[in-house]
């Protein structure tokens, strides 16, 4: 680490500072591995100064992956250290790491003081008194099991005090032999690609996915893809399935006779690099992209009691073709609505798939209306998508209506817990379906 000092540091030493035995077992953790157990004149000479420590880790190329892990009181120790590198040693031990468990490969193991970052085997020399805490780290596909050796207890964070050598064991398992994680959440490519989303429903404990991607057409009106299940590989990590672009009937005259999934138009592959971000990557009519996506957060903290209501929901078989996707965050909920416009190929056939968004609103504040959750209806046009980067400046948003849903509770009288069937009424005041006003029986659609 510090033989390059003298590349960048003048010759001119400074006063010593901080606790040189401190500094160095901060060396010999940090930089021993790399440059010897002692450090070379020049940079002894140039370097006993925290300032100046601290400068070579910021500017120096070789040395930056080391900005922001000491503290001004390790820099201090280290400068007293480099400015007396003779001071006597104190009484080392040797803490190893090992790990088992079938996600062994994938999980890390970190200590502080720092020095350790173990992916395999590994083992640091620590001044006798020394409390180690190590970190166990998991992967998108692990999970921590615990300690044995050295420490004990499932918590992934452990305390060793170092009066003698020891070996810590961390046990790690791969996720598939747990419960596997729900991404159930509204998914987007962040503000550079604000306009377009992703609404994952899954369902324990079948782990299936329905996922629609409200998108934009080449001409930049909105539509809609659907993924109504898929598979998982053995750590549910990627999630693949087949896209589908169905055409129904209006809205406003709807008719579940007339709607026509046709075959699949495309398939998508979202594989999960952590809890909230991944990467989906689609064809549809032969046209191929990747694209980061990520957790759209839109729910503010709120700790007043409610109904847990995310799901995907619909009208019943006698209502098959069209939904809509509740994403509840806290108490917020972000609704889409999926379903048929105007521009159709016979009379009320062959209709186009649009959405519309309800990305807020608010409960009722009445015993009456504790359970009613009411927002604006907004309509969208945008810029193409299919296999391009998506142009966020070209998204229009207009308000065309509002939307009440009226939760029923599992439990009579509940103000808490599971709804399993609501009533929807929408009424449009812009737009193609202006003066429209229906109501509708909805409940959770099962797969």
């Amino acid at each position: 680490m510090f033989g390059v000092f003298m590349l960048c540091l003048g010759a001119t030493a400074s006063a010593q500072v901080g606790d040189a035995t401190a500094g160095r077992q901060t060396y010999t953790l940090n930089c021993a591995r790399c440059h010897g157990v002692s450090p070379d004149g020049n940079a002894r000479s140039a370097a006993n100064s925290a300032t100046k420590v601290a400068s070579a880790i910021n500017s120096v190329s070789g040395m930056q992956f080391m900005i922001g892990v000491f503290t001004q009181s390790e820099l201090n120790d280290l400068a007293a250290f480099l400015g007396n590198p003779n001071i006597a040693p104190t009484t080392d031990y040797i803490l190893t790491i090992s790990k088992s468990g079938t996600g062994a490969a994938a999980g890390v193991v970190s200590s502080t003081p720092v020095g350790l970052i173990c992916g395999a085997l590994c083992a640091g020399s620590f001044a006798s008194g020394t409390l180690v805490t190590l970190t166990a780290v998991t992967s998108i596909d692990t999970a921590f099991k615990g300690w044995s050796g050295g420490c004990t207890g499932s918590a992934p964070v452990c305390v060793v005090a170092m009066t003698n050598a020891k070996t810590v064991i961390a046990s790690f398992d791969v996720v598939s032999t747990l419960t596997p994680r729900n991404y159930s959440d509204m998914w987007w490519a962040g503000e550079s690609e604000n306009g377009w989303g992703l609404a994952i429903t899954q369902h324990q404990p079948s782990n299936q996915q329905f996922n629609a991607f409200y998108v934009y057409n080449a001409d930049g009106l909105p539509t809609w893809y659907v993924m109504p299940g898929g598979t998982w590989n053995s750590n549910f990590t990627v999630f693949s399935g087949a896209l589908y672009h169905p055409t129904g009937t209006r809205l406003d005259n709807f008719v579940a006779e007339n709607t026509v999934v046709g075959a699949a138009v495309g398939n998508a592959t979202l594989t999960f690099t952590n809890p909230s971000t991944a990467t989906l990557t689609y064809t549809i009519n032969g046209i191929s992209a990747s694209k980061k996506i990520e957790r759209q957060v839109f729910g503010p903290p709120d700790s007043a009691a409610g109904l847990e209501v995310g799901d995907l929901w619909w009208g019943g078989e006698m209502q098959s073709g069209w939904g809509m996707t509740v994403v509840q965050q806290n108490r917020t909920l972000f609704g889409v609505w999926y379903t048929y416009g105007t521009t159709c190929t016979t009379a009320n056939s062959g209709c186009a798939a649009i959405w519309y968004v309800m990305p807020g609103g608010a409960w009722g504040t009445t015993s009456a209306t504790a359970n009613t959750y009411t927002g604006t209806l907004y309509s969208t046009v945008g810029a193409p998508w299919l296999g391009t980067e998506f142009n966020k400046n070209a998204v229009k948003v207009a308000p065309v209506g509002t939307v009440s849903i009226i939760f029923s509770p599992d439990t009579a009288g509940a103000a808490t817990g599971k709804s399993s069937n609501a009533v929807l009424t929408y009424t449009f005041t812009a737009g193609p379906f202006s003066g429209t006003t229906q109501t509708k029986q909805i409940t959770r659609q099962r797969f």
